[in-house]
């Protein structure tokens, strides 16, 4: 059977279905990548954007050219599969397509708010888990397996290693820890979680009580103004923001109340955001928090609030051996995927840019 591009697209490519593509016998694909493979077509959004407007207006001529295409069974090398995106293989090689048709939306063209998939639960008992040890054992492996922490993580782990240590500090443990150190006084964000861990599964002391107290009030001034700093990024009326947007400022400064710097990927280099990057993100592109008049021209997610950090944490799990193979060819050299290189999930284009540190500065639907 022949599939040129346009029929590929309309039969097939348009609904992102699975399928199955076997190449006529000897030729340069079938040299190259075998009889078949098995995954989606991948199309830019270049490509799409033409193919899907050629569609739309009931175009009808058609012709062969390479199309590029995600392999999900991994049953080829490395380099094959990179090359399968990468360059892709003449329609003009294929013999038939096998594909079930179990999806029959092009999501490219659905303008409503979408859904992501619903989560797994998995129970268990965790009458037995303990925190510490679990956590401090958890960076280690990370450790050992080549992977580093973020300072937070880091910082987490003197926590818990001081606790376990009945609340000494463990000789081991480098002298940055202290904000004095002639006074002993421990850094502020480490000895939060100290005293956070001991609120939760101990006790605190009438002075352990007040001064954790005080370390959560500088803590919520400190968010605050990170986030004051970012309106002034989105408006020239900040002083009307809670006015005309009461709604998105109370979803905010709750928000902000209870952020917690996140490890976002399982790569050896941590994808993590912190709070000036959430927000960044969020008031930019989330539709429900997005305020002021310089922002409104910026892209939104197709997604409510909600659902935002999973859809994030789905297109880094993409990306995962992308990332672990960028940062160890070029560790100083920021992680981008922007423009035509942009990630499809969905329906939907994504830009991303990570730093060298892992850190998060931008995400958005390039539509």
């Amino acid at each position: 059977m022949d599939y040129p591009l346009l029929k590929l697209y309309k039969t097939v490519g348009q609904y992102d279905n699975v399928c199955n593509v076997t190449f006529v016998k000897d030729s340069p694909s079938f040299k190259k990548y075998g009889a078949e493979i098995t995954g989606e077509f991948f199309y830019t959004k270049e490509e799409r954007k033409a193919l899907q407007e050629r569609l739309d207006n009931d175009d009808i001529s058609d012709g062969h050219g390479i199309v590029k295409f995600v392999e999900r069974l991994k049953k080829l090398p490395e380099e094959l599969r990179t090359a399968l995106l990468r360059d892709g293989f003449s329609t003009q090689d294929i013999t038939s397509i096998f594909y079930f048709p179990d999806k029959k939306i092009n999501d490219y063209i659905v303008e409503e708010v979408r859904t992501l998939p619903e989560p797994i639960v998995v129970k268990f008992d965790g009458s037995d888990f303990d925190p510490i040890r679990s956590f401090i054992w958890l960076n280690h492996q990370r450790i050992t397996s080549g992977f580093r922490l973020t300072e937070f993580e880091q910082e987490q782990d003197i926590a818990y290693r001081i606790l376990e240590n009945s609340e000494m500090i463990p000789g081991d443990i480098p002298p940055e820890i202290y904000n004095d150190p002639k006074t002993g006084n421990l850094k502020f964000s480490i000895r939060s979680k100290i005293l956070h861990h001991k609120f939760l599964y101990k006790s605190l002391t009438d002075e352990e009580d007040k001064e954790y107290k005080e370390l959560l009030n500088l803590r919520v001034k400190e968010s605050v103004d990170t986030l004051m700093k970012e309106l002034q990024k989105s408006t020239e009326k900040l002083k009307r923001v809670g006015i005309e947007y009461p709604y998105a400022l109370n979803v905010l400064t709750h928000l902000v109340t209870f952020f917690e710097p996140e490890r976002l990927s399982h790569t050896k280099i941590p994808v993590w955001w912190n709070l000036e990057r959430f927000l960044h993100i969020f008031v930019r592109h989330v539709s429900e928090v997005q305020v002021g008049e310089r922002f409104e021209v910026k892209t939104r997610f197709q997604y409510k609030l909600k659902d935002i950090r999973g859809l994030l944490k789905i297109i880094i799990d993409q990306l995962t051996t992308e990332i672990n193979q960028h940062f160890e060819k070029h560790p100083d050299k920021d992680f981008k995927r922007q423009g035509s290189m942009s990630i499809y999930y969905n329906g939907d284009y994504y830009a991303i840019h990570i730093r060298t540190d892992g850190l998060l500065m931008t995400f958005y639907k390039n539509s």
